[in-house]
């Protein structure tokens, strides 16, 4: 299972942190990809996202673990999904952390892939650390602008 986390200490007190990278309505601004986002009630959002061929991808995401201020992990929505084809689970984690001065955010992607996909694990953990990587670089420009 495509398992992929990254972490980065940030010049930022952690609240901040928090109050940006845990609202899924603030995604566009800092996650790769991320054209907008649809919010019907605090406990799913579904997120677009722009293909590489630039078409809309939608991605419905439920609330699965909540700790407020500290981590927060939402479950992919696959059932009636292009996505569901290829994909058992799918999930989606911010967990924020006071450190020192500033603050630690780990970011987590995980993909539990079904059938012949599960032989393309190395390319998609390769392709998650790129986005994570890419989304963490826009989450402390925006941190620091």
């Amino acid at each position: 299972m495509p398992r992929t986390k990254r972490t980065r200490a940030l010049d930022a007190d952690p609240e901040k942190v928090w109050a940006l990278a845990a609202d899924p309505a603030k995604l566009p601004r800092w996650w790769p990809e991320v054209d907008r986002v649809d919010r019907p009630d605090g406990n799913s959002f579904t997120k677009w996202v722009v293909s590489p061929r630039g078409r809309a991808v939608a991605m419905t995401f439920s609330l699965a673990d909540l700790e407020e201020g500290r981590h927060v992990r939402w479950v992919q929505q696959l059932e009636g999904t292009p996505f569901a084809r290829s994909l058992r689970s799918g999930a989606e984690e911010v967990t924020v952390e006071e450190a020192g001065a500033g603050s630690k955010i780990e970011l987590v992607i995980e993909r539990r892939m079904k059938g012949t996909a599960r032989l393309g694990g190395l390319l998609i953990s390769r392709g998650q650390r790129r986005e994570l990587d890419e989304a963490l670089d826009r989450l402390e420009a925006r941190l620091s602008g």
